[in-house]
């Protein structure tokens, strides 16, 4: 850039005015829209589409007025700079409402309201310029541009850290979850169990789906990874998001939950089993039944394996006795 830079200043000023403001702002809509892409920020393509016609029409302007008038160029710069600035702050400021980030995000936006602040402080000593020593708004103006610089630095360094942040979590995201059903496997269960306070409101739901084996001999495997994922998504409308819920191998589902009464475990159980028993797979023009046998334990105060050993127990128990009810190891 430098040294195309230097070749059409001397020869062609009005195409290195031109080129140089369009890089510039190409530069800036990509950024724009890698960080958008990056938090997964539905921006509007319109908008976007505007802030960059937006900065390329300045650009050639600024190629026109280039020798004609200092002044209009400035305006221009100032417009190609400031636009996707601004609308990347309206979408940052909106999106850290809703995400984990809100540190990151929260000084990135200040930074970008900074470097937007310079930006005006440049301009204003371009109209101010009548007024105003020329040292002083060379000094100002001087100070301004290195302030961006700083900004634009610390917004990669920003935007490096937040991307580092979300691949970590996106991976740690993907080694706690089963790839089948979306919901938590066993090891992120278990994990996950640790934080919870082991008390005798603490209760285990095992689950597994009816027949199985024959759905796949009759249907196919496709059919049925669809009434696991079926089974997963029905089960997962009816819990809260501070209840653990994984899939524990194979057909079957593990449930815990904590704080809650004897009788609303009962509920909770008995809903699920419903729930399935009432919403058949819907899938190709099939429609097939599905029933889940249940066993449900209480924290004994000892070894939360033995408790869910003791859920697998009132699992078989509810299989023995004709499936598709459930058997709980309390009255």
């Amino acid at each position: 850039m430098s040294i195309l830079e230097l070749i059409l200043n001397r020869h062609a000023p009005q195409a290195n005015v031109f080129i140089n403001n369009t890089l510039y702002a190409t530069a800036l809509f990509w950024f724009c829209r890698a960080f958008s892409e990056l938090l997964e920020i539905r921006s509007n393509k319109n908008h976007e589409r505007f802030c960059l016609i937006g900065s390329f029409v300045p650009s050639l302007l600024l190629a026109f007025f280039h020798d004609a008038n200092a002044d209009v160029v400035h305006y221009w710069h100032f417009t190609i700079g400031v636009m996707p600035l601004v609308y990347l702050t309206y979408i940052v400021a909106k999106k850290a409402r809703y995400t984990q980030y809100q540190e990151e995000l929260s000084y990135f936006f200040y930074t970008l309201q900074l470097i937007i602040l310079c930006h005006l402080v440049f301009i204003s000593m371009v109209l101010l310029s009548f007024a105003i020593p020329e040292s002083t708004v060379l000094q100002i103006q001087t100070v301004s541009s290195m302030t961006m610089l700083f900004g634009h630095l610390t917004l990669i360094m920003v935007f490096l850290m937040l991307a580092f942040r979300l691949k970590h979590n996106q991976m740690k995201k993907l080694g706690e979850t089963d790839y089948l059903t979306s919901i938590l496997n066993r090891r992120a269960f278990f994990e996950r169990l640790e934080s919870i306070p082991k008390r005798d409101d603490l209760y285990f739901i095992l689950i597994d789906a009816d027949f199985f084996k024959k759905i796949n001999d009759d249907f196919g495997h496709d059919v049925g990874d669809e009434a696991l994922k079926h089974i997963a998504n029905q089960i997962s409308s009816l819990l809260s998001k501070a209840d653990l819920f994984a899939r524990f191998g194979g057909e079957e589902f593990i449930i815990a939950i904590a704080n809650i009464s004897e009788t609303n475990i009962k509920a909770v159980a008995e809903r699920i089993r419903q729930k399935i028993a009432n919403t058949p797979l819907l899938y190709n023009n099939l429609n097939i039944p599905l029933t889940l046998s249940i066993g449900v334990s209480q924290y004994s105060g000892a070894d939360v394996q033995d408790d869910i050993k003791t859920a697998d127990a009132m699992l078989y128990q509810a299989k023995g006795n004709g499936r598709n009810q459930t058997v709980f190891s309390f009255n």
